[in-house]
């Protein structure tokens, strides 16, 4: 089976689940899902226009003509060829010629044509060729196909769409792939289930095990947020409006921890200075209800906003085991009261869990 191209080998170990070999046995990728080694076969993008070679395409043959049009096999367009005074042609060279060499690849097309022994389809590859049988002339869609051996000398490997003779030819799902990576034994779906619990691979269970061996990309998200015992970071933006009160100081909820939160680390920075009117300063604190700096002390939010202007600070506090708890941003002004306030906007990240 064609396992030059599967995107990840399974090894056995506690990491992964299923069974290595019997994953690989039975979920060959290339296998089930080959994929095509031409572009925009579906002949859906026409960046030059309506009347020009479509996308990957390269019109060839005196006089030839190719045109856009609606009535198609697979998306919008299709692709409608008119022959010119010499052989007409749509072709693309594949990129995927090296890795063919010396393999069988196969050819296929939906292809509409009134006149017979007109419209066929060929591969090349540099050193030999193979066309298909022409379509029958019947005015309809037929399927034309072709089985190709690369030579493994093969200095380029094209799929070409022909109109040999007076009148026009349409196109549509032309498809070229490497069929030594189709023609592997398929399991049947009792087959597979039988040797895999397809849930293992919906989800990670609590009694997976992570090696150094294996590697993550992107963010891994808890939930959201202190849904579990990983700890994620929580980010709360709030702006002047936020904060406004005929009063030097008001707290505001960001959100509620759950029983048996554990508050990490937070960090405080303003993107927009908090200013207006009399206001001499404003600062921003983090806490609690009963507490309103419990994890963060006041942080000048007044300031000329710059990049290393921002606040850190460690928590490692478990809150109540029974209930949640409010997390708050407390502001407060000097000068004037808060609504005095006419810009400002600071972003509150919280690192939490939950103990389990």
């Amino acid at each position: 089976m064609g396992t030059k191209r599967l995107p990840h080998v399974f090894a056995d170990s506690a990491a992964e689940t299923p069974d290595a070999a019997k994953f690989n046995n039975d979920f060959s990728h290339v296998n089930m899902v080959p994929w095509n080694l031409v572009n925009n076969g579906d002949f859906g993008k026409w960046a030059n226009g309506a009347s020009t070679a479509p996308d990957d395409w390269t019109l060839n043959g005196a006089g030839a003509a190719v045109t856009r049009i609606a009535d198609s096999v697979y998306g919008s367009y299709a692709a409608a060829l008119t022959y010119g005074t010499a052989d007409s042609y749509l072709y693309q060279l594949s990129a995927e010629q090296n890795a063919v060499k010396g393999r069988t690849v196969k050819a296929w097309c939906w292809v509409k044509c009134s006149a017979p022994n007109t419209a066929r389809i060929k591969v090349s590859d540099g050193v030999g060729s193979t066309v298909s049988a022409f379509h029958t002339g019947s005015g309809n869609w037929e399927f034309l196909e072709l089985t190709h051996e690369v030579a493994a000398s093969a200095t380029a490997l094209a799929l070409e769409l022909h109109v040999i003779g007076s009148g026009t030819a349409t196109f549509d799902g032309a498809t070229l792939v490497d069929f030594d990576d189709v023609t592997g034994f398929l399991p049947s779906l009792k087959d597979v289930q039988a040797d895999i619990d397809l849930t293992a691979l919906a989800k990670l269970g609590e009694d997976n095990v992570f090696t150094a061996g294996n590697t993550f990309q992107g963010r891994v998200t808890g939930n959201g947020a202190a849904a579990n015992n990983l700890p994620v970071w929580r980010k709360v933006t709030k702006t002047y409006a936020n904060f406004s009160a005929a009063a030097a100081s008001s707290t505001i909820t960001l959100f509620t921890l759950p029983a048996l939160g554990v508050i990490h680390q937070v960090v405080i920075k303003h993107s927009t200075a908090f200013t207006g009117g009399a206001l001499t300063g404003y600062t921003v604190s983090v806490g609690t209800a009963e507490k309103n700096n419990k994890y963060a002390s006041a942080f000048d939010v007044f300031q000329t906003v710059d990049n290393a202007a921002l606040q850190s600070a460690v928590g490692g506090f478990v809150e109540n085991s029974g209930s949640g708890v409010l997390i708050t941003a407390t502001a407060t002004a000097t000068g004037a009261q808060l609504n005095a306030a006419t810009q400002g906007s600071v972003d509150i990240w919280v690192l939490c869990s939950v103990l389990v």
